[in-house]
C-alpha cells in the first residue's frame, strides 16, 4: 500500500461517518488526496494539508495535499478529516457550515476525537517517511531607511532603493531633506 492508497483508505472510511454523523447524504464523493506541498501563503508556513476546491480541477475533483513532512497515522488523520468534513458539506470556503459541521463532529485541529482514533488506530502505518527540510534564510531588505532631521518630524520615515537615493533623497514636509540612516 503506498501513500495515496493509505490516504484513499482513511477518506473511504472517514466520510461515511462524517456523512451519517452529519445526517447528509453518502453519495459518491469526488476527492483525491496525495502527499505533496500545500500551498503556502503569508504567515501560515506550517500547514499540514490543504484542501483545492473542485473548481480549480479539470476533473472537477477536490484535492487534499498532505505534506511531506507528516509521517504518524494519527497526525494525518488530524490534518486530513477536517478538510474532508469541508467535502462532505461542500462549504470550500469552510464559513459557517464548516464550522458548525466541526463541532457536531467533536473535530478541531488540536486533537481527534475518540471515533477518529479509532479510525487512524485501524489504519496500517502511514507509508511515508518525514522529510526535514532546512529553514531558508530570512530574505534581507533592500531599502533604505531615510527619516527627517529635525525634531519635529522625527516621525517622518520613508524608505527607498539604493537606485531612487541615487536620484537625491526625499524632501520632508517641514522642507529639509531627509538623512539616510544605514
Amino acid at each position: 500500500m503506498n501513500r495515496e492508497q493509505w490516504l484513499k483508505t482513511l477518506a473511504d472510511t472517514a466520510v461515511p461517518r462524517i456523512s451519517s454523523s452529519l445526517e447528509l447524504s453518502t453519495e459518491e464523493l469526488s476527492v483525491k488526496l496525495s502527499c505533496g506541498f500545500p500551498a503556502q501563503k503569508g504567515k501560515r508556513n506550517k500547514v499540514s494539508a490543504s484542501l483545492v476546491p473542485p473548481t480549480a480541477s479539470e476533473e472537477f475533483n477536490a484535492e487534499i495535499f498532505v505534506t511531506p513532512e507528516l509521517s504518524e497515522k494519527r497526525k494525518v488523520a488530524q490534518a486530513v478529516l477536517p478538510l474532508l468534513v469541508a467535502v462532505v458539506t461542500g462549504d470550500y470556503q469552510q464559513r459557517r457550515i464548516y464550522r458548525d459541521a466541526l463541532r457536531r463532529l467533536n473535530l478541531n485541529h488540536n486533537e481527534l476525537p475518540e471515533w477518529a482514533k479509532s479510525i487512524a488506530d485501524a489504519m496500517p502505518a502511514y507509508p511515508h517517511a518525514s522529510i526535514t527540510l532546512e529553514e531558508s534564510a530570512k530574505q534581507s531588505t533592500r531599502l533604505i531607511k531615510v527619516a527627517c532631521p529635525s525634531l519635529e518630524h522625527e516621525a517622518y520615515i520613508a524608505r527607498l532603493s539604493r537606485k531612487a537615493l541615487e536620484f537625491g533623497a526625499p524632501i520632508c514636509p517641514c522642507g529639509l531633506t531627509t538623512r539616510v540612516s544605514l
